[in-house]
C-alpha cells in the first residue's frame, strides 16, 4: 500500500475510542524483491512511530508477520548466530520499537524468538507469539524443525502460570494453528496446549490469511463441544483482491470475553475512480449479520449448524 494510504488509515483510526489494539503482523509489503534488512527496519520504525503519533497513549500489541524477515518467510533458529543469515537483526529492532508499548520486560523474550506476554489490565493478559516458525515456507525448517526458541513449551509455562492467578488470556499468532501451511508437528503440540488450557484461552487473534474469518476448535474427545475460538482480523492490503478493512471488537468483564465485532472499511474501486479521499463505513456487525445471541461456546455451535443448513448465510460469511 502506498503511503498515503496508510496516512489515511491512521486517520481513521484516530476517530475511534480504543481501548488497545492488536497488529496482527504483516507491516511489510509483498513486493520481497525490494526488500531488505535495512528496508524493512526502516518501514517497521516508520509505522511504529506513525502508531504512536497517531493513538498516542493507547497500548498496542504487535506480532511478527512472515514478511518481516529479509529474505521474506526465513526465520532463523538460535543456533545460527553468523549475522549474514540470522534474522537476529529484526528481532533486535522490534524489541526496540515494541519497548514503548510493552515496556523493557519483554525485550528478553523477543530478542530470543519474537514472542513475549504481558497484563493489558487485571484479569487479562496477552501472548504474543511468533507462529512463523511454523510456516512451511521458512526454509530454516530444514535446519530445526519442532518447538522453535522453546516457544510452545514456554506458551504452555506462561498459561499455567496465568491459570494459577486466574487470568484469563487473549492468544495473538500471526499463521493461524490449523492451517495446511503450518507445521504439523508444530500445529499438534499447539492444539494440546489449547485443549489444555481452552478454559483459561478467552480469545484467539490471528493475521496472515487476509481473510475475514473464525477458525473454531472443537473438544479433542466431545465432537459438538466448542471450546475455543480464533478469530481473523482481516487485513488493510489490497493482495489479493481484498478491499482495505479492519476489525473493532468489543471486549466484556474482567476476562475480556468477545461479545460482538464490526467490520470497517472502503471500496477501493471507488477511492480510485473519484479522486478523492476513501470513504469509510462500517461494512457489518457480527452478531447482527449472523444472527447470534451470545458469542460463547455454545453460539459459535449453532453458528457452524446455520453455515451448514443455510446457503445465503454460509455465502455471506465467503464474501
Amino acid at each position: 500500500m502506498p503511503w498515503y494510504s496508510i496516512d489515511d488509515l491512521m486517520e481513521q483510526l484516530s476517530q475511534h475510542n480504543f481501548s488497545w489494539v492488536y497488529l496482527t503482523g504483516d507491516l511489510i509489503g509483498h513486493q520481497i524483491a525490494a526488500t531488505s534488512p535495512r528496508i524493512n527496519s526502516d518501514i517497521i520504525k516508520k509505522i511504529s512511530q506513525k502508531l504512536r503519533d497517531t493513538l498516542k497513549n493507547v497500548p498496542v500489541y504487535p506480532i511478527l508477520g512472515n514478511h518481516e524477515p529479509n529474505p521474506v518467510d526465513a526465520f532463523s533458529p538460535e543456533i545460527v548466530t553468523k549475522s549474514t543469515v540470522s534474522t537476529q537483526w529484526l528481532l533486535n529492532v522490534v524489541a526496540e520499537e515494541w519497548a514503548y508499548w510493552l515496556g523493557p520486560d519483554a525485550k528478553t523474550t523477543i530478542r530470543k524468538g519474537g514472542y513475549y506476554s504481558t497484563v493489558i489490565r487485571p484479569g487479562l493478559r496477552v501472548i504474543a507469539l511468533n507462529s512463523n516458525v511454523c510456516f512451511t515456507n521458512n526454509i530454516w525448517l530444514f535446519y530445526e524443525e519442532g518447538d522453535v526458541f522453546g516457544q510452545l513449551q514456554w506458551l504452555a509455562n506462561t498459561l499455567l502460570e496465568a491459570e494459577r492467578r486466574n487470568e484469563a488470556v487473549h492468544i495473538l499468532a500471526h499463521v493461524p494453528a490449523g492451517e495446511p501451511t503450518c507445521l504439523k508437528k508444530w500445529n499438534h503440540g499447539y492444539r494440546q496446549i489449547i485443549n489444555r488450557f481452552h478454559n483459561t484461552i478467552t480469545a484467539q487473534f490471528n493475521g496472515h490469511t487476509h481473510a475475514d474469518g473464525l477458525k473454531i476448535f472443537y473438544d479433542s474427545k466431545k465432537q459438538n463441544e466448542v471450546i475455543n475460538v480464533a478469530f481473523n482480523g482481516g487485513s488493510f492490503t489490497t493482495f489479493v483482491g481484498n478491499n482495505p478493512n479492519y476489525k473493532i471488537y468489543d471486549i466484556e468483564g474482567r476476562h475480556g470475553h468477545v461479545s460482538n465485532y464490526k467490520v470497517w472499511m472502503y471500496d477501493l474501486s471507488e477511492a480510485n475512480k473519484s479522486g478523492k479521499k476513501p470513504k469509510w463505513f462500517q461494512l457489518y456487525s457480527f452478531r447482527e449479520t449472523f444472527q447470534i445471541d451470545k458469542l460463547n461456546q455454545e453460539g459459535f455451535h449453532e453458528l457452524v449448524k446455520k453455515l451448514g443448513s443455510n446457503k445465503q448465510m454460509l455465502e455471506t460469511y465467503r464474501r
